[in-house]
C-alpha cells in the first residue's frame, strides 16, 4: 500500500514539474496597447469674445459748402476702446492641418478725436466705431489640443463721424455740428492660438489687423451746410474668446 502511495505521489510531482517547464518555455503575451486619444478640431462651433481695439484716423478735407481755403488740410488722431461680441465657425481637420471659416460680430467702443481749430475758430474731428464684423478663412496646425492658426478675409466697420466747427464771420460765427455715418469694407489679417482644455471646449487668444483704406464721407449740419472729408481708417484688435464645438473631441 505504501508503495502505491509513493508511486502516485512521484507521478503527480513529475507531471507538475513537466507542466511548469513547458509553461516557462511559452512566449509571454504583452498587454494590448491602447493609443492615447487625439484632440479632434473638426466641427461647427460657436462662442463669445472680448478684447481691446486701437487704430488710426486721417481726415483730409476735400470740399465743403463754405469757402474751400481749408481744402487739403489733414487731421490725424488715434482711437481706442473695448470690443465685445461672438463668433460662429467651422473646422475640418486633415491629420494635423486644420482648415476653417469663421464669422465674427462685435459691439465696439473704439473711438477718438482731435480738438483744434479751422480757419474760423475752434473745431474738432471725431470717429466713433459702433460695430465691427469679419468673415475670414483660417489655416492652422494642431499639436494635439493646441492649435496655431492664421486667418485672412474681409472686414466691415460701422462708424459715426462728427465735426463740430464755427461758421465764418459772414455767417455770423454760429456753431455748426457736421455729422454722418457710414459702413465701410476693408481687409483683415490675423494670427492666434487656440487651446482645447476640455472635450468640445476651447479658448483662444488672437490679434487682427484691419485696413479700411480711404473713403470720401460727406457730413451735414442742420443748417444745410455740408463738408466732405477723405477719411482713412486702420484698426487693430487683441481679443480672447471661448468656443463650444459641436461634434467634438475624441477625449
Amino acid at each position: 500500500m505504501k508503495r502505491l502511495y509513493l508511486l502516485a505521489s512521484t507521478s503527480a510531482l513529475s507531471l507538475f514539474v513537466v507542466h511548469a517547464a513547458v509553461a516557462a518555455d511559452l512566449p509571454v503575451k504583452a498587454p494590448a496597447f491602447t493609443p492615447m486619444p487625439v484632440y479632434n478640431w473638426s466641427g461647427f462651433y460657436v462662442g463669445g469674445l472680448a478684447g481691446y481695439g486701437w487704430g488710426t484716423n486721417d481726415w483730409t478735407r476735400i470740399a465743403g459748402s463754405s469757402a474751400g481755403s481749408a481744402n487739403g488740410s489733414v487731421r490725424s488722431f488715434d482711437s481706442d476702446g473695448a470690443v465685445v461680441g461672438g463668433q460662429l465657425g467651422f473646422n475640418y481637420q486633415i491629420q494635423q492641418w486644420v482648415l476653417g471659416i469663421e464669422g465674427e460680430m462685435a459691439w465696439s467702443d473704439v473711438k477718438g478725436g482731435f480738438s483744434g481749430s479751422n480757419n474760423n475758430g475752434p473745431a474738432s474731428w471725431n470717429t466713433d466705431n459702433k460695430w465691427i464684423a469679419t468673415l475670414a478663412g483660417r489655416v492652422g496646425y494642431a499639436f494635439d489640443n493646441v492649435l496655431l492658426y492664421g486667418k485672412g478675409g474681409v472686414a466691415w466697420v460701422n462708424s459715426d463721424y462728427s465735426h463740430p466747427a464755427t461758421s465764418g464771420p459772414g455767417a455770423g460765427n454760429i456753431a455748426l455740428n457736421y455729422t454722418g455715418s457710414d459702413t465701410r469694407t476693408g481687409w483683415l489679417l490675423g494670427v492666434g492660438v487656440e487651446y482645447g482644455f476640455a472635450p468640445n471646449w476651447s479658448a483662444k487668444l488672437e490679434y487682427d489687423y484691419m485696413d479700411f483704406g480711404s473713403k470720401d464721407i460727406t457730413l451735414n449740419d442742420s443748417t444745410g451746410r455740408w463738408v466732405t472729408f477723405g477719411i482713412d481708417q486702420k484698426e487693430n484688435i487683441v481679443k480672447v474668446g471661448l468656443n463650444y464645438r459641436f461634434g467634438g473631441s475624441n477625449w
